[in-house]
């Protein structure tokens, strides 16, 4: 049976909302160079936000971090071609990028490829001089990537610690806040490592594009304290399982024992931010128009349990199919952001596979109509092996035909298991970037077919 024409339709769009953010010709729009060796960093067409003149013994030299590492390193050598002396790429996975070096190194969970990277990094970045200039390349998947525990705190206790938080949906950025009290490479402490200028260019993996939670703010003052810690390992009830070094740790900060992570960086270290979960939705949001497509962009800042924005966003699609409110139907809505799962079952799965799974069950046996996508713009989900997965009336269909309980799979945390079953899962493996989530749902009959022809 051929695939539905929306849920071909669904797949274009997120494809063309990866490509937007796409880390290497992102980097390559907002990096150039001029013949006097000037560099200049800004949005294209746009007066450039840094602009820094490189003395005549000066040398660029290259570090980044993520799950968009690779590309983003591959993207700034081909910007600055012969300027760029050497570096370090720590990515979660092997790959070449001459004539950076590159460390694969563990995600979520930071393994001793962590730590290793952390050290090394600690050193590379303090060799370059104040003659030099150095491009750090930030991305989502940082705060896992490259570690380096505060003593007397070990790996195996903060990868302990951070298992618990995951399995407790803890949000990032209150994960973040432990994170950065607990390492020596998070929270402002790179910036502090620098002697030479510096220009950090990012691309967001959180909600609202906070630099202070990105890779839980290498290069940003941090505004939150040991105390802000113990109370996010209080309110998510694991202060007391905490391991003791952990407890150690906190109690001595907030005795000041420890020095806070840095209120403040270096006025020569500048951020700027190249790539966004609302970047990726404005580009499907623009693939939709160009079809003749209705679209309206909801939010990119979604959050809060993932079964729950399923069900809220069937809510919405089913009130425009009854009473063409707030939309008139045909109509694609898009939303983006990060939603959590509460673990609480044994299944596989991830958040979108979740917001589609809780998705399929408000839909009931009732679907037509209504055809609903969520994946990670990542191409992982969690413990999944695909992004995500779709919601329609061919999911309850196949889901019907085999007898499986939705409900019961959904109280397993199995949303990647019972996708797996069924079919209808998106996404070959990771896509080299991360912006969050991609969620889109069509609304209406027979307009999905008509832009898939025109798209032809």
């Amino acid at each position: 049976m051929p695939e539905p024409a929306g849920r071909r339709f669904l797949r274009r769009l997120y494809r063309t909302a990866v490509d937007a953010v796409r880390p290497e010709p992102l980097v390559r729009r907002w990096l150039r160079v001029t013949e006097g060796r000037t560099l200049l960093i800004g949005p294209p067409g746009k007066a450039p936000e840094r602009v820094h003149r490189l003395g005549e013994g000066g040398r660029v030299f290259v570090f980044g971090s993520g799950k968009a590492a690779l590309g983003m390193g591959q993207g700034t050598v081909a910007a600055l071609g012969g300027l760029v002396a050497g570096g370090l790429l720590i990515a979660p996975h092997s790959g070449t990028c001459p004539p950076l070096e590159v460390m694969a190194a563990e995600h979520p969970v930071p393994g001793r490829g962590s730590v290793a990277a952390g050290d090394r990094l600690l050193a590379d970045l303090a060799e370059p001089g104040p003659e030099d200039f150095v491009c750090y390349l930030l991305s989502g998947g940082s705060s896992a990537l490259l570690e380096k525990p505060v003593p007397p705190v070990t790996l195996a206790e903060l990868q302990e610690l951070t298992r618990m938080l995951l399995r407790r949906g803890v949000p990032i950025h209150e994960l973040n806040v432990v994170r950065k009290h607990l390492s020596l490479v998070k929270g402002g402490r790179l910036a502090a490592c620098l002697r030479a200028p510096a220009a950090v260019l990012v691309i967001s993996d959180v909600i609202g594009d906070d630099l202070a939670i990105i890779g839980s703010g290498p290069f940003t003052a941090d505004p939150s304290t040991y105390a802000d810690a113990r109370q996010v390992l209080v309110e998510a009830g694991v202060w007391e399982q905490a391991p003791a070094s952990v407890r150690v740790v906190i109690e001595r900060g907030m005795g000041k024992e420890l020095a806070e992570t840095p209120s403040a960086i270096p006025a020569s270290v500048s951020q700027h931010i190249i790539g966004a979960n609302r970047i990726a939705l404005e580009a499907a949001a623009a693939a939709c128009r160009q079809r003749g497509v209705p679209v309206h962009l909801l939010s990119s800042r979604f959050n809060g349990e993932a079964r729950e924005l399923g069900r809220f966003l069937v809510a919405v699609a089913q009130e425009i199919l009854a009473s063409s409110q707030p939309f008139s139907p045909p109509v694609c809505l898009l939303a983006g952001g990060e939603t959590t799962v509460t673990v609480q079952g044994k299944g596989t799965g991830g958040r979108n596979h979740e917001v589609a799974l809780g998705a399929l069950l408000a839909l009931g046996e009732d679907a037509e109509g209504i055809s609903l996508l969520a994946a990670g713009t990542d191409g992982v989900d969690g413990t999944a092996q695909a992004a995500g997965a779709f919601a329609d009336a061919l999911a309850r269909r196949r889901a019907a035909d085999l007898g499986l309980d939705l409900a019961a799979f959904l109280a397993a945390n199995d949303s990647a298991g019972f996708f797996a079953k069924i079919g209808g899962q998106v996404g070959d493996g990771p896509t080299g970037t991360n912006v969050m989530d991609f969620v889109a749902v069509l609304v209406g009959d027979g307009q999905w077919n008509q832009a898939e022809e025109t798209a032809r």
